[in-house]
């Protein structure tokens, strides 16, 4: 979505239909790092997109 909207794509909310499922599991400790490593993974590139290789 960074890049798209970078890009100049429009960029539109669509709403979804959540369920609950009992046998979801989420690791705040290890998922929240992994979301913030990925967050700083796509800054990055984002940064270096505009530069010549």
């Amino acid at each position: 979505l960074a890049l798209a909207q970078r890009l100049g794509y429009r960029i539109k909310q669509v709403p979804i239909r959540w369920r609950d499922d009992a046998d979801s599991r989420f690791d705040p400790l290890s998922g929240g790092l992994k979301n913030l490593i990925d967050i700083f993974k796509i800054r990055l590139s984002l940064a270096h997109a505009g530069r010549p290789k």
